[in-house]
Order: C-alpha cells, then sequence, then structure tokens
C-alpha cells in the first residue's frame, strides 16, 4: 500500500476509533514531501507495468503481495534465485517510540515466505518460512549454500543451512538495542570466504558489525567519511556486498544516496560513490566481471 493511501487510512481509523497513535522515528518520514514523492513513484511503476510486465506465466506467483529482495549467482546452482518477500503487514504504527515492532501478537508471517525460483521461467522450486518470521528483510547466499536472514521486526539475524537447518541466530527476540548483543532492525548480511560475516545494523543503530564464524563480535563500522565533518555518518545501511578479491566492503547507505566502500579487514574507508539522487537501497559486486551494481531511487 503507498504511503498517500496509508496516510488516509490511518487518519480515517484514528477519526473512527477516537484513539491517537504515535510513530517512531524510524518512520516519521511520511511527509507531505515523501507522500508526493511516493505518489510520482507510483505513477512510475504504473506507466513501466503498463509497457512492461513482470509477472511470471505461473500463476501461483501472481499472489506474492509486496517486497521481494533476491540474490542471485552466489549459490552453486546458478539457475536457482532464493528470494524473500514479506505479506502487506508493515505500517506506519508497526514500531513504537522505542523500535519495538507492535504486532506482535498478531503472530508470524503464515505464509512461506522464502522461495526457491528457478531463474528461466519463474517457476517456485522450493518454499519455506511460514510461521517464522514477521518481517523478513534481507537475504544473502554464502559460498557454501548456507541462507542468511535478517528480521526487522524480531531485531534478529539467522543462519541456515542449505538443508534448512538452524545454525545460528543472533540479537534477542523482539527487543531492539545499540550494545553488542543486541541490534535494531538489521538490514542485510555479507559473508567473507573464512566464515566471518558482516551486519548492517540498520535502521536505527546505523553501523556495520562483524562477527566471525561462531558469532563473536570482532568489529564495527560507524561510517565516518575523511574530509567531511563529524557527524558524517551512515543514515539507514540497507544493504551490504563484498569483493573478496580486493577486500572492498560495499555499504548502500540509503538516505544519504551513496555508496561507500571500506577494506573488509581493516574497515578503514577506501572511497565513495555519490550521484545516485535520494536514495539507494542495495549494492552487489560482481565478482564473475569485476563491476558493481547500484540499486537507487
Amino acid at each position: 500500500m503507498s504511503s498517500p493511501i496509508t496516510s488516509e487510512y490511518n487518519i480515517a481509523m484514528q477519526e473512527f476509533t477516537n484513539l491517537s497513535y504515535t510513530t517512531s522515528e524510524q518512520h516519521k518520514d511520511l511527509t507531505e514531501a515523501r507522500m508526493k514523492r511516493d505518489t510520482a513513484d507510483l505513477e512510475k511503476i504504473s506507466s513501466k507495468l503498463a509497457v512492461c510486465s513482470p509477472f511470471s506465466p505461473d500463476s501461483s506467483l501472481r499472489n506474492i503481495v509486496t517486497g521481494v529482495v533476491a540474490e542471485e549467482g552466489k549459490s552453486h546452482n546458478p539457475a536457482n534465485v532464493p528470494v524473500a518477500f514479506r505479506s502487506n503487514c508493515l505500517s506506519p504504527f508497526s514500531f513504537d517510540n522505542n523500535n519495538v515492532f507492535t504486532e506482535i501478537l498478531q503472530g508470524p508471517i503464515p505464509e512461506n515466505v522464502i522461495l526457491t525460483l528457478d531463474s528461466r521461467t519463474g517457476a517456485i522450486m522450493e518454499s519455506w518460512g511460514a510461521d517464522k518470521f514477521y518481517l523478513p528483510h534481507g537475504i544473502t547466499i554464502d559460498h557454501e549454500d548456507n541462507i542468511w536472514l535478517t528480521d526487522v521486526a524480531m531485531h534478529q539475524v539467522f543462519k541456515y543451512s542449505n538443508t534448512l537447518q538452524l545454525l545460528l541466530t543472533l540479537g534477542v527476540r523482539f527487543v531492539p538495542g545499540g550494545d553488542d548483543k543486541h541490534f535494531c532492525s538489521p538490514t542485510d548480511v555479507a559473508v567473507s570466504r573464512d566464515g566471518n560475516f558482516f551486519v548492517s545494523d540498520g535502521y536505527c543503530n546505523s553501523r556495520i558489525l562483524q562477527f566471525n564464524q561462531m558469532g563473536d563480535l570482532i568489529g564495527k563500522i560507524y561510517g565516518q567519511t575523511p574530509g567531511l565533518p563529524a557527524p558524517h555518518v551512515f543514515k539507514v545501511p540497507h544493504s551490504l556486498s563484498l569483493d573478496a578479491d580486493h577486500n572492498r566492503l560495499f555499504v548502500a547507505d540509503r538516505e544519504n544516496g551513496r555508496v561507500i566502500v571500506f577494506n573488509s579487514d581493516s574497515k578503514t574507508f577506501i572511497d565513495q560513490y555519490t550521484g545516485f539522487g535520494e536514495r539507494v537501497f542495495a549494492a552487489d559486486y560482481n565478482k564473475i566481471n569485476g563491476k558493481y551494481c547500484f540499486n537507487q531511487q
């Protein structure tokens, strides 16, 4: 549901119930400017759909209703595309002022939210994850075909084997925080060949944390940029990608509209890319051709 429609719906509900709602800091961008931007985005999407439909001939895929995040070409079988999606369950009031998810009693998403698609036909080859996740956000497949997922409502990171066995859980269930044991709506995971991994944390903390393969914290990045006045830091680090051959970590700094590159060993700043517009949602490095791709708005 677009922001303008959601805003009108919420206003109507407040008038009908005679109740007032508060919005967490991370969702207070439903301003007039944001509504106009979302309306313009909706018009662009409608225009694009009129000439280029993304829907598969497989009718079962048409029931997927919102946000999709996919990682392609990182698994051992490049013909398979793992996809994480969530149903239309997030509203501007899903979090309180302390970033605590307020819709726990509604239960986890009852549908399978992790799908494996055939990249040629779009057919669903496998699906799982029903009744496990509330707001799945990022999905990563590492070099051993382990599946990494973040859930921004549960404030947790999960690692599953390719046989769907839960191997590791980080963060405290439904408890946001900014210390070494907690996340606050983590968004993505990037895994090194040695098993160490980075987590972008995320909507509230705006930091990158590095862990060893056992899940012990071994490093932090707060996004300081040399030559720019402090605090010039991350504003929603939204996506991560590793260039293992050159020890580079790409970070999509969403609300700052830039991609920052760090040395993945020393965690020191290397470079940044700007000029994308207001927001950059994702960064992905392609190790086959040495190129990187950015998803911007």
